[in-house]
């Protein structure tokens, strides 16, 4: 996948824009969090290795959100957030949350063929 992305990347024209730039990037993004999701899973017979990290929450649903909008549009799906400022920060697994609650908004996606709304609290 890296390597089609940088092919297409290296054939866009210069003019292309900053939503092609953004788009680039979430995509590493995307591959590179995938890419640690398949090697979760081919360690899975092997005991888990938990990294707890400081994480601020409402930074990684805005991340989750940033990867599924284009799902959320397609769906015609209304996003409301609701989220309180004032969260402390929390140590987690990253990566296993951002996993966690991206499938979560995918399935909702899912769950409302027809559009409706979806709310982060």
């Amino acid at each position: 996948m890296r390597l089609w992305l940088e092919n297409l990347k290296e054939s866009l024209p210069a003019e292309a824009g900053w939503r092609v730039a953004a788009s680039s990037a979430v995509l590493d993004k995307e591959i590179d969090r995938l890419d640690a999701v398949v090697k979760r899973f081919l360690d899975f017979t092997r005991p888990m290795d938990i990294r707890l990290e400081a994480t601020q929450l409402a930074e990684l649903l805005r991340e989750v959100l940033e990867v599924a909008q284009p799902q959320l549009q397609k769906s015609n799906i209304q996003l409301a957030q609701l989220l309180p400022i004032d969260v402390p920060e929390v140590y987690v697994d990253r990566a296993l949350l951002k996993q966690a609650v991206l499938n979560l908004v995918l399935n909702a996606a899912e769950a409302m063929p027809s559009g409706g709304q979806l709310r982060l609290c």
